[in-house]
């Protein structure tokens, strides 16, 4: 594991980044929610999640929630799961994150997303990622994930196989299936 990855902050925390941020919460790791329409119920009743692997409930205590990025702490690992409409907000929505070994993992769909974040905060601390799930909100602060759940990851460029090693780790630990991928160089070479 990379030293000191334990704070981890979800930006886009919709059903995606709500399931995945409240499986690693449940494991133990200092989890971080930014929030819009859900949080005052998130903050008030934590999370509900419904899952084919289990059931849990992630109370209030158990995570940090905000409603703005500038309330929040920097951290050690930033979870991008927002829709791809809202990526020209990527600075300001991480870059109050973001510190010297900051990571950024993005797991949305559509192309272009770990350019456009390496641009702004360096190839070297992006990964991409696929997250192959079945998953809704069902209300707020609700999640039912129904089938799969699978995470591929990599590194944007080369020379960072270590630190998607480690954050695969943790997703794995965290009951959360994460297969490893070779990097993606920034000049679109596998």
């Amino acid at each position: 594991m990379l030293p000191g990855l334990q704070k981890i902050a979800v930006v886009g925390a919709g059903a995606v980044g709500g399931y995945y941020g409240a499986r690693l919460a449940q494991h133990g790791l200092d989890l971080h929610f930014l929030l819009r329409s859900d949080f005052d119920v998130v903050a008030r009743d934590g999370w509900k999640i419904h899952s084919v692997d289990g059931d849990f409930d992630l109370p209030p205590n158990q995570m940090h929630v905000y409603r703005r990025a500038q309330q929040m702490p920097v951290v050690d690992l930033v979870v991008v799961a927002l829709k791809t409409t809202s990526n020209d907000q990527f600075q300001s929505l991480i870059g109050p994150l973001v510190g010297e070994k900051t990571r950024i993992l993005t797991l949305q769909n559509g192309l272009g997303n770990e350019q456009l974040l390496a641009e702004l905060f360096g190839g070297q601390r992006v990964l991409g990622g696929l997250a192959f799930t079945c998953i809704n909100r069902t209300g707020p602060g609700q999640i039912r994930h129904t089938d799969h759940g699978l995470i591929r990851l990599g590194c944007y460029e080369p020379g960072q196989d270590s630190d998607a090693a480690a954050i695969a780790d943790l997703f794995n630990r965290s009951q959360i299936r994460c297969e490893l991928l070779a990097c993606v160089t920034g000049d679109g070479r596998n």
